[in-house]
């Protein structure tokens, strides 16, 4: 612990040379006393803007936790016994006490993500079942789907358990994604049946034309959302790893639990019998319903305004995505009532800075770090660093040994500098060593084999942008000097993670594109819907795109998740309308009446889920944790983007294949006429 009471002073008294304690404990606190040492205080250029800020009214204590061999400390524990201890002296004497720092950082996504899941899921359950229970009208239109639900929550976070996954800041998520996904595939189930249901058939034959109707799609939807999570598998950043193979894993139990359980319930259930007198239905024989017939038409008379239109949009949107920037600024993840954000507010206020960057400057010979050549480089790059505006401190063995230096000479602040011989250096450092009280050393500065220094800036930079920008400027100014220096530290593994965790979701989407295109091809036999089905699914994500570059929001971990997110949820949609679509096809039905047969007995489902999920991502915007309010608010925006692009750009480009397909038979056919 480094604090202005414990603080080594340097200092001369007679003859003689001391290294005590800032405030000694056999010592009388008296008000004369104090007077003096705040003399020191604040002129000492150890202490001050370090210790204590210039106005004398704010204090910092410096808490190292000792290295773990194996593994991270267990900040859970550190951070609560903290706070625990504030407990006690806050207030006392009219002080206030705050705690801020890497260790509570680090534990504050863990909890900010377990508060939202823990006030969010409530609200979650609640809407979800007055949104079914909206759609549905009837009790088992809610009650199916959250067993479905509650069930494949259970499996998935019972196999984190058997393969030793646990649960952290992005897989504490993993229940919000189950109630998505185990939703649309219940109601996909339950929409369909009850459609069939309505028209008077008995409750098995309606499951039957049901399951002939959807059990292909929704398979297809399963397997290819399953592999847009599992793509998260090929990060380096184990926790997204870890999201998506629990999620993927997830996605396969909801389709399971669906059709091994939702389906045997629904026969179990007594549900009111149809007004319809009962009737023998086929595929072949269903007549779409004058409204869709019109709305088909519709989009056939306009079929090219729409695809422009989508068209303009896309470009647009992909032009301003290629100027989103790679940023992030983990303090300001947390909402400003966070105990977090209101320590490093309360810092920066009183002493400019709350971050640090440490830095290791190795010499790579033994006693190397006692060779006055050296120590005056690491000199001069510490003045350069500190004539920038945006650091406020910097501190390191290079301030011990010039402030024994000066004390050696009487306190000559022109001896606060570097001895010229290696030897003096030596014997001042063993001096200073000999006088700490015990238990103390300066190996927190300088290896055990005088080979390396650690030496710490404090700044006021936030941002990883700005941040891994100017430490790349320090380690080229520290090069061109003759040093070897290293930026480290949690602080710059926060900032240099950020760049990490997206260039892997862009791999992992670009890796799911690629075999949900496999996919879809082979499920739809056909290269060319295949690969027509990822023009309405990419599209969503390039307009997200460009929305977030107008909002002024930087690509960070909360939304670049966003479109392996989105990905492998909006193709479950194109999936349903296309596989439905080539079945009346290849039954005869033109390009339009096939959409209005769509648009009929599919399309309740996809707006239906839509609604669903839309709801349940937006009420991530009531998150306290940023990055999960801005993965709420983009998914929820994409995702009803994605349905107007299934609903309206993807018939309006199916009936325009079809139209330019069926121009190429005619020309065909007059050819071989003449």
């Amino acid at each position: 612990v480094d604090s202005l009471s414990n603080y080594n002073w340097v200092h001369s008294e007679n003859d003689d040379i001391l290294v005590e304690p800032f405030f000694p404990d056999e010592i009388d606190i008296t008000q004369n006393l104090l007077d003096k040492r705040k003399q020191v205080a604040l002129t000492h250029p150890s202490i001050i803007n370090y210790l204590i800020n210039k106005e004398a009214d704010t204090s910092l204590i410096y808490v190292n936790l000792k290295p773990t061999l194996g593994g991270s400390p267990d900040y859970k524990k550190v951070v609560l016994a903290f706070r625990d201890i504030v407990k006690k002296y806050n207030g006392l004497d009219n002080h206030k006490v705050y705690v801020a720092g890497n260790p509570v950082m680090n534990y504050a996504f863990r909890e900010a993500a377990y508060m939202d899941m823990e006030h969010l899921m409530p609200f979650v359950v609640l809407l979800t079942i007055g949104l079914l229970w909206f759609l549905f009208r009837r009790p088992s239109g809610f009650v199916l789907p959250i067993l479905i639900v509650g069930l494949s929550t259970i499996m998935t976070i019972g196999l984190s358990g058997w393969i030793n996954i646990p649960i952290h800041s992005l897989t504490s998520i993993v229940p919000e994604f189950m109630m998505a996904i185990g939703v649309a595939v219940a109601i996909h189930l339950l929409s369909t049946f009850f459609i069939f249901y309505k028209e008077g058939t008995s409750k098995e034959e309606a499951l039957k034309i049901t399951l002939k109707k959807i059990f292909f799609p929704t398979i297809l939807t399963s397997v290819s959302t399953s592999v847009g999570f599992f793509s998260f598998a090929t990060s380096s950043i184990p926790t997204v790893g870890e999201l998506g193979i629990l999620t993927g894993f997830g996605t396969i139990f909801c389709w399971l639990t669906s059709y091994i359980i939702l389906v045997p319930l629904i026969m179990l259930t007594p549900l009111k019998p149809s007004k319809t007198s009962p009737s023998d239905i086929n595929i072949k024989d269903l007549e779409p319903s004058p409204k869709a017939t019109m709305y088909a038409k519709w989009i056939f008379k306009y079929k090219y305004y729409i695809i422009a239109a989508f068209s303009s949009l896309s470009l647009l949107g992909f032009y301003y995505s290629l100027q989103l920037n790679v940023n992030s600024d983990p303090l300001a993840y947390f909402s400003k009532s966070y105990p977090l954000t209101v320590a490093t507010n309360f810092v920066e206020e009183k002493l400019k800075s709350a971050t640090a960057v440490e830095m290791i400057i190795e010499t790579h010979k033994p006693e190397g770090a006692k060779d006055p050549e050296f120590l005056k480089k690491v000199n001069h790059f510490i003045q350069w660093i500190e004539a920038k505006p945006y650091v406020t401190k910097t501190s390191s063995i290079v301030e011990i040994i010039k402030d024994i230096n000066k004390t050696l000479h009487e306190e000559n602040p022109a001896f606060y500098d570097i001895p010229d011989t290696t030897d003096l250096i030596g014997q001042q450092l063993f001096l200073y060593t000999m006088n700490l009280p015990q238990g103390m050393d300066i190996n927190n500065r300088i290896t055990i084999n005088n080979d390396a220094i650690r030496l710490t800036a404090m700044w006021t930079i936030h941002d990883s942008d700005t941040s891994l920008k100017y430490i790349k400027e320090w380690e080229h100014q520290a090069k061109i000097l003759g040093l070897d220096m290293k930026a480290t530290g949690k602080y710059v593994l926060y900032q240099s993670i950020n760049d990490k965790v997206v260039s892997s979701f862009l791999t992992s989407i670009t890796i799911a594109l690629l075999f949900i295109s496999f996919l879809l091809i082979a499920g739809l036999k056909s290269i060319t819907l295949g690969l027509v089905s990822l023009i309405p699914n990419t599209t969503p994500l390039f307009i997200g795109a460009g929305i977030a570059k107008l909002m002024g929001q930087p690509l960070d971990i909360g939304t670049v998740i966003v479109g392996s997110v989105c990905l492998g949820i909006a193709v479950d949609d194109t999936i349903h309308f296309l596989a439905q679509f080539g079945e009346f096809t290849k039954k005869g039905d033109d390009s339009v009446r096939a959409t209005s047969k769509v648009f009929t007995y599919t399309l309740p489902a996809l707006i239906t889920t839509t609604i669903v999920l839309v709801a349940s991502f937006a009420t991530f915007i009531l998150a306290d944790f940023i990055p999960n309010r801005n993965f709420g608010m983009f998914v929820a925006i994409i995702l009803a983007i994605a349905l107007l692009a299934d609903i309206v750009f993807l018939p309006a480009l199916m009936m325009a294949l079809d139209e330019k397909h069926e121009r190429f038979k005619q020309k065909k056919k007059e050819k071989i006429r003449t």
